[in-house]
């Protein structure tokens, strides 16, 4: 059963993360858009090992 811990919210502006693969590692980044406020935009890039 999940408990309630009591932390704050906290929202993260830029994010990344990286998908590591046998073949394959992908990066991932999410930020805000420049153009449209409170919208996020996001790239991904697959290099092959």
């Amino acid at each position: 059963m999940l408990e309630d811990s009591g932390d704050s919210e906290e929202i993260i502006e830029r994010v990344a993360a990286l998908d590591i693969g046998k073949a394959e590692l992908v990066a991932c980044m999410r930020v805000p858009h420049p153009d449209r406020p409170g919208r996020r935009a996001q790239r991904s890039r697959p290099t092959r090992r």
